[in-house]
């Protein structure tokens, strides 16, 4: 019997997306359609583009990888007050997940390295978006021949 290893990068996905305790913001692991952003205030979590980091070897593989952090913040009255409470709320959740990462020797480290927001123009509407890249280091066995 045998059984498919969990990938690194599923894992640090879902410490980040178990993370999040806010309950009347959702979490997504896709990318949204415009329909279901005007529903409510969500967080989407995606691990992206992995590239060999330094410390590598013939039996270990250290592997940088990009988290993004999409946020939507939909609210008629005050949509950059919502986004910026998303963000101080994002900011916590990914202290919370990084610590528990690192603890449990997931990753090596891992660091918040910008926040995007959109400018507030009347044309947004009721939407407000941000998006926060993490970079995360950790470890692989070694592919090579």
């Amino acid at each position: 019997m045998s059984t498919t290893p969990i990938s690194p990068r599923t894992v640090i996905r879902d410490a980040m997306v178990s993370a999040f305790r806010v309950p009347e913001y959702r979490v997504a692991l896709n990318y949204l359609t415009e329909t279901e952003l005007k529903q409510s205030a969500v967080y989407c979590v995606i691990v992206s583009d992995e590239a060999r980091a330094e410390g590598n070897s013939f039996q270990r593989d250290m592997v940088a990888a990009t988290v993004k952090l999409i946020l939507w913040a939909n609210d008629a009255s005050d949509p950059r007050g919502k986004l910026d409470g998303m963000i101080e709320d994002a900011c916590e959740t990914i202290r919370t997940a990084l610590a528990t990462l690192r603890a449990d020797k997931t990753i090596v480290s891992g660091m918040l390295d910008d926040i995007q927001s959109d400018e507030a123009t009347t044309a947004a509407g009721p939407l407000a978006q941000a998006v926060m890249r993490l970079s995360v280091t950790y470890q692989r066995p070694a592919v090579m021949a």
